[in-house]
């Protein structure tokens, strides 16, 4: 048999199970903010990432929450995902400024990224 073949045919380990899942061999349902497995264990419910960095799950989707609120806020402001992948993008080349004098831009610009970095740099928020 092909060696591609049979790659295919290993099952994928879960890399995204919990630690103590991980180290008990047990199978991780990934419920967040804690596995069925830990849960009813009582104990935190972590996940290691590959560089062997340990974060609680509920921090990690603390972080989910986090990234999916400055989405809506972005496209609340008329960004879109897709704007931001061109290596073009600039928050006023997005829209038409009108007649404006060129210093009236540049602060109108300055603005909306001092607003934009204070969205970024508040801390994130514990979410029940």
């Amino acid at each position: 048999m092909p060696r591609e073949q049979r790659r295919s045919n290993v099952r994928r380990a879960n890399v995204t199970a919990c630690s103590r899942c991980r180290s008990r061999k047990q199978r991780c349902d990934q419920n967040i903010p804690a596995c069925s497995n830990c849960e009813r264990a009582g104990v935190e419910c972590v996940s290691t990432d590959i560089d062997g960095r340990v974060a609680p799950r509920s921090y990690m989707r603390s972080l989910e929450d986090r990234i999916a609120y400055l989405e809506a806020q972005l496209s609340a402001h008329g960004i879109e995902d897709g704007d931001m992948l061109s290596p073009n993008f600039s928050p006023s080349s997005e829209r038409d400024l009108g007649p404006s004098s060129t210093l009236s831009q540049e602060t109108d610009r300055d603005s909306r990224e001092n607003a934009r970095l204070a969205l970024a740099l508040r801390p994130i928020a514990r979410l029940g």
